[in-house]
This record gives structure tokens, sequence and C-alpha cells, in this order.
């Protein structure tokens, strides 16, 4: 408002301005055009006057009275004054009293205008010229402006004290109307910018009151104002994300405290056991233990892995990788299992394709993947590796898995078995290979179509 204020203020003074000096100017030019008209009076009189041997005028002011009354009047506003050839003071009006009109020096024909005060106080508006007189050389006026000849000077002034007042009158009506202007447009704006404002003033309530038990509310944007639908829209759709957000934080304690309580759970069973009957104990139980210590040092180390990624704290370390040669290195743990299960893989590339990336994170994107594949593909299924120059596919059959699933499968701790029965998978490897994807600067996508379900890596 401030802002709007100010700039109001200075179109005003602008436009006050303005008006002020075209009505100065206006007014000033029809005393010159006045002093004008009385100008050419003035120089024909003289013009037919002629001066004696001494610069004496004969005749001259009472031909200037006769012609230029107003001129004459002593209680009259308009003045006139003539110096001769010499310099001298020739003649002046009555009106001027015991002052007289500064002598301007004109060099030229052209004439001079200025604005003066005269000795009493009177502003007048001056306007000086020069006019020859014509000599008596000879008969019937030969030998005009030669011999005797001598340049006049001529003051014509008119008093502008009324017209100033008149200035003076404009100037603080302009002034006055300037502030009223001011005050009105603070009230106006004041009043339009807290009607305008109330909106916000309640949304800015209704999102005091929004924590994360109310997540689900929503703004009303039926009855705000048009300029203020975007932001109601905007903070809607991030109170949904925010609701997803809670949601999925939610659903991931509670898998998390589901994946650490089974193993911990056996860990303790397997110590109380060993310390009641220790001259029964299994001679495999410290492989046993140690086995779901290491399913427990991966799962913390999928954990801390996913946070580092999804915070933007690993910093990449960028090499050429042969990507045949990651794959065949990324399915030798799988060797076993894809006997086991009598799949087929086939794998297409390019000879000697390679990639510009991080060799750590791309390997945990394929093994997520791979292992993933081999694990949930149908016995006697194919596995397709296809590696292009800017993408890699890897498809395998997936007849179980809707299109419901499908949207869940980068969900951190999702399965598709809901009964989590395998407990040498603990759900994170997708999300993982998902944000290791997104670190490297690629998007990974999952399709399904015809019973096969597609992964595809490619570069943003």
């Amino acid at each position: 408002m401030l802002w709007l204020l100010a700039g109001l203020a200075l179109l005003w003074c602008g436009t006050g301005a303005g008006i002020y000096f075209s009505v100065r100017h206006s007014l000033y030019q029809s005393i010159d055009t006045a002093l004008a008209l009385d100008a050419r009076l003035a120089r024909f009189t003289a013009f037919g006057d002629s001066d004696s041997d001494d610069g004496t005028a004969r005749g001259r002011g009472q031909r200037l009275q006769d012609r230029l009354a107003d001129y004459h009047d002593p209680q009259g506003r308009s003045f006139y004054q003539v110096w001769n050839s010499q310099g001298e003071v020739s003649e002046r009006s009555e009106s001027l009293g015991d002052v007289t009109l500064p002598k301007l020096d004109i060099s030229g024909n052209d004439p001079a205008f200025s604005s003066t005060v005269l000795g009493d106080g009177r502003a007048v508006r001056l306007m000086s010229f020069r006019t020859a007189a014509a000599g008596g050389g000879g008969p019937k006026g030969k030998g005009k402006g030669r011999h005797g000849a001598g340049s006049s000077l001529i003051a014509l002034a008119k008093e502008t004290s009324e017209m100033e007042g008149t200035l003076a009158s404009l100037l603080g009506g302009i002034g006055i109307a300037g502030l009223l202007a001011a005050a009105g447009t603070f009230v106006l704006v004041t009043m339009a910018l807290r009607h305008g404002l109330r909106p916000l003033k309640t949304l800015s309530e209704q999102t005091r009151n929004i924590d994360a038990p109310s997540l689900k509310a929503r703004f009303d944007a039926a009855h705000v104002p048009a300029e203020l639908q975007p932001i109601y829209a905007a903070l809607n759709e991030l109170l949904h994300r925010l609701e997803q957000g809670f949601e999925r934080e939610r659903r991931f304690s509670a898998d998390l405290a589901h994946e650490m309580r089974t193993p911990v759970a056996e860990l303790k069973m397997l110590g109380e056991v060993a310390l009641k009957w220790p001259e029964q104990t299994d001679p495999e139980l410290p492989a046993h233990t140690l086995a779901i210590a290491s399913q427990l040092e991966n799962l913390i180390e999928a954990l801390l892995t996913l946070a580092r990624l999804e915070s933007g704290e690993t910093a990449l370390q960028l090499s050429t990788v042969d990507l045949s040669a990651l794959c065949h290195e990324c399915l030798q743990p799988c060797a076993e299992k894809v006997e086991a299960k009598q799949l087929d893989l086939q794998l297409r590339s390019e000879p000697e394709l390679s990639m510009e990336t991080d060799a750590r994170l791309l390997r945990i994107i394929l093994s997520n993947l791979l292992t993933n594949a081999v694990e949930y593909a149908p016995a006697s299924t194919r596995i397709e590796i296809e590696l292009d120059p800017g993408s890699i596919t890897i498809a395998n059959a997936a007849p179980e898995l809707t299109q419901e699933g499908l949207s869940h499968l980068f969900d951190r701790f999702w399965r598709a078995e809901q009964s989590r029965s395998n407990s040498t998978h603990s759900g994170l490897g997708l999300s993982l290979a998902q944000q290791a994807a997104s670190a490297i600067g690629c998007r990974l996508d999952a399709s399904l179509s015809g019973g096969v379900l597609s992964f595809t890596l490619k570069k943003c």
C-alpha cells in the first residue's frame, strides 16, 4: 500500500505541476499577445514622429497617450516608457508614478519579454523593442531614417499581480485537492486491502489448526477471489502430498518394526535356549545366529544407504562401466537359484557397450533388479536383459502381479507376498534401486503387459 500511495503521489504531483504550468503558460501567453498588439500601435505611432536635433521627441507622448489610453491611466495597470537615441527617458506613462521600468538591452529588432518586480513591489510582465523614428532630411519625407534619424527604445508593461494571485489560488487548490485525494485514496485502498486480504486471514487461521492427525482436511476455494484460488489449490495439493508422506512414514515405521521383530525374537530365543540347556546346544546354533545377524546387518545397511540417497549426501564417482560385464557380475550370486528354477536368461547387448556413471550405484540398481527377477519369476520361464545405449530393460514373467500391486512396487517393505513368509528379503531392494537411479540422473520405471513385468532404466 505504501508503494502504491508513493506512486500515486508522484502521479498527482506530476499532474498538478502539468496543470499549473500549462495555465501559467496560457496566462502569460495572453499577456504577451496583448503586449505585442499594443507594440504594433506604438511602432506605428513612433514611425510617424520626428525628433529635434537634440533627440527630443515632438508630439510622441500625446500620440502614445491617445493611441494607448490604458497606459496613461494613473490608476491603471499598464505602463510604458520611452528612451531616445541618447538613452535618456523621453516620456513615460503617468501610471508608473515614481518608479521606472527596467531598461533591457535590445541588440536587434526582435522584442524581448521579461517578468520583473517594480520598485514599489508591483509584479509586471515587460516587453521591450526598438523602433526608428523618421528623419526630416527632405521634402515629402525624403531622407527618412537617414539624416537625423534615431533608434528609440520603448518598454510596455502590464501588471501581473492579479494573474499571480490566480496562479497562487490554483496552486493552493491543486495542493488541497491532492491532499484530499491522498487521504481518500488511503482510506479506500486500506478498505479494499482489508476486504481483499480477509480470505488470507481466514486461510492463515485454518492453516494454524492443521497438524498431523488433521492432514485429511482441505481448504474450500469455492467462495474465495479468483486471484487466491491458485494458492488454495496449491495448498490442497501440498496437504495431499503431506498426507501421503505421513502415511508412508507411518507404514514404514510399522513395517520396520515388523521386519526387525522377527530376527530379534529368533536371536533372543536362541540365546535363551543356549543359556538354559547349554549341554543340549545345537551344533548349527552359531551358523544360525550368524545368518540372523547378517540379515539384520543387511537390513540396517540398506536403510542407511536409502537414507543417504534420499538426502542427496552420496557423492558420485564417475567412471566408464562395461554394462555386459557388470550384468554378469550381478548375476553371480543368483546362479544357484537360476539353475534350481531352470530359468532361461537372455542377455542382448551391443559389443563393448559402456556407460559413464557411478559403478557402485549402478551395481546396486542391477543387483536388486536381477535378484527381484530371479526371485519372483516362475520356474522354467525366461528373463530378458536388454542393454541399449540409452536404456537398460529387465523383463520377467509375473502372472500373479496386478496393476494395483504394480503401483506399490517401489514402496519400502512392500512385497507381493503380504504374509512376509520369506524373510530373506527385506522389501527395500526396489526402493533402493529407484533412489540410486535418481542419484545418477536416471529414471527407473515399471510396466506390466501380458503378465510380463518390465523394469526400464533411462537417462533423464
